[in-house]
Parts: C-alpha cells; structure tokens; sequence
C-alpha cells in the first residue's frame, strides 16, 4: 500500500481549505523489539518519509516486557508505565488498538486538523505491545481508534 502525496498533506496540515494551516508535529511510539518484516519495515519507512515533507514526526520504540515477566498483566502495565513518561504533559495521545473505533481517512485528517486548530503541541500515537495498551494508557488516550479501514490492505492496519 502506498499513501499518495495529496493524503499526507491532507492528515499532516488540514481537512478543510478555510482553516490555517499549522503543521501539528506528530510522535508515535510503539512497544516492539524490532520490525518483525522487511514489508512492515518498508511501508513504516515509506510513511514517515513522507510525512517529514510536511511536518516534524518523531519515533520511539519502548522494548516490551522490559522485566521479562511471565505474566502478561505485569509486563503490560510496565510497558504502559514507559509509554506514559514517553508523552509529555498537554500533547493529544491517540491509542491505536484493535478494539478502537473505525475512521475513514477524512475522520483521521479532522483529527489532526482539530488538534492543530486547538493549539495542541503534538499529537502521539502509541502502538501497544503483544498484550495491547495498559488501562493507565487507555485511560490517559484522548482517542481510541483502530487503523483497519483507512489503510487498503488489513494486514498492514492496526
């Protein structure tokens, strides 16, 4: 899957031509060892490489089960705790989850364009772990939404 050029500009700066436009930086933050496929990979570095042309994006990986638990409410919410001192104070975080709501790609442009009318300072997205997001985060999450039906290929949603 590839995301045209107008797409990028469209979620980086505004849904609708009568707002000002204010590139909202953006951050997203994963819980993963790694990049686990070479696509997985390529599509991520695609994506990013096309949003810096409009904003400032930046990347953090947090290692998931940092105290390697057997058990997985333990490990979640020690990866939650990381995740939080990952956000600053004042920045919009949208958890990205399985469970989330579904958004068309016009829905995800008026988020960004909202957060950047508002005045936020950033947006974060956080990718949880194999366990998914900790209460704590899903708590602190201004939005909850699932990827699946603004990509094209469901194996490359979230």
């Amino acid at each position: 899957m590839t995301l045209s050029p107008a797409f990028v500009r469209r979620i980086c700066t505004t849904a609708s031509l009568s707002r000002a436009v204010r590139p909202i930086p953006l951050k997203l933050i994963s819980v993963a060892k790694g990049t686990s496929s070479k696509d997985g990979t390529a599509f991520g570095n695609e994506w990013a490489d096309k949003v810096r042309r409009y904003t400032q994006i930046e990347e953090l990986q947090i290692k998931p089960n940092p105290m390697n638990t057997k058990d997985p409410k333990i490990a979640k919410q020690q990866e939650g705790e990381r995740v939080l001192k990952s956000v600053r104070a004042g920045e919009r975080l949208i958890v990205l989850d399985e469970r989330g709501r579904d958004l068309k790609s016009e829905n995800f442009a008026e988020i960004l364009a909202q957060a950047s009318d508002e005045g936020w300072p950033a947006v974060v997205f956080a990718i949880g772990g194999p366990y998914g997001h900790s209460p704590e985060v899903r708590e602190r999450a201004d939005d909850v939404i699932r990827l699946t039906a603004i990509s094209d290929n469901t194996s490359t949603g979230v």
